[in-house]
């Protein structure tokens, strides 16, 4: 059967590996002067503190002119749909502050004021303590996946191949971060989430490069570091891409059915997945490459 991707296994990809780092680099970049241009990230209430509203209404309305009334209060304007779009089901997130309770009450009548039948489903206020015993555990368990992941691959691997893991994970993450600050996602526990699914993906991935590159070490028995790392990523590049790309359909169809609260997940995780593929590849294994001849060099001087 005809493999459309088998001439990926032509190219040579160590000779352009400093084109894949400089594309990265261009993306980590826009990251950054974003995150300076927009004053940090867009935090839920989750974070930051506030009330949910969920509510439902039953007029012949969509969520452009829910947004417009609630805007016009000058309260807040976070409105996203719970479910299907034709049940007409919002959730209205407000931010926490001294006159939090006064702003939910205006919303609610502005909403009474503007449409037929207007019947609110739940209210619920995360407090300004709350969210940040919610931000910190996310933070502990964030810097616990971390580190498990690091011993994981110090024990598996020699400390050249553990650095290079360890820049892939660094690389997957400020990918993600410039991704949610581009599309304005709201950072919620379902982003840390996200996230954390992230690093075990990219982990995965590369694990199998690097366990190709140190067969091909043993078997080529060759010094050409470069020549056996370009042959490994020649024959993992098609199982990795078809891997990946599998996953992506469904996270592609959960983007494009899936429930509005949870888009910015699917697209952190889409984004994720398309990362951690590439950088496995084209960031971790030209690290290998890199430090391999740094070590060559000392080995021959120490001579």
């Amino acid at each position: 059967m005809f493999n459309f991707l088998e001439p990926l296994r032509n190219i040579d990809f160590v000779k352009r590996r400093f084109y894949f780092i400089g594309l990265s680099s261009v993306v980590v970049l826009i990251g950054i002067v974003l995150f300076f241009v927009k004053g940090g990230f867009r935090q839920s209430i989750d974070f930051a503190g506030g009330t949910r509203l969920e509510v439902k209404i039953n007029d012949n309305i969509g969520i452009e002119d829910v947004r417009r009334v609630i805007v016009s209060t000058g309260v807040t304007k976070n409105v996203t749909y719970v479910g299907d779009p034709k049940d007409n089901i919002f959730l209205i997130s407000i931010g926490v502050d001294e006159e939090y309770v006064h702003k939910v009450e205006t919303v609610k009548k502005a909403l009474q004021d503007n449409f037929r039948e207007v019947i609110i489903r739940s209210e619920n206020t995360v407090g300004p303590r709350l969210s940040q015993e919610f931000f910190r555990n996310a933070m502990i368990l964030s810097l616990v996946v971390g580190a498990l992941i690091l011993i994981y691959i110090g024990i598996r691997f020699d400390f050249i191949f553990g650095l290079g893991a360890i820049v892939a994970l660094i690389h997957d993450l400020l990918i993600a971060f410039t991704v949610i600050l581009l599309f304005d996602i709201e950072m919620d526990i379902s982003i840390i989430a996200a996230i954390l699914t992230i690093l075990g993906y990219s982990v995965t991935d590369t694990v199998v490069v690097y366990d190709r590159i140190r067969e091909n070490f043993e078997a080529v028995k060759s010094s050409e570091v470069e020549y056996v790392v370009n042959k490994s990523i020649r024959q993992v590049i098609v199982r990795s891409v078809l891997t990946s790309f599998t996953t992506l359909l469904v996270v592609l169809a959960f983007i494009a059915w899936g429930p509005e609260t949870l888009k910015g997940f699917a697209i952190v995780l889409l984004t994720g997945i398309i990362s951690g593929t590439y950088s496995s590849l084209f960031i971790a294994s030209p690290i290998v490459i890199e430090l391999e001849k740094q070590k060559l060099i000392k080995q021959e001087q120490s001579i």
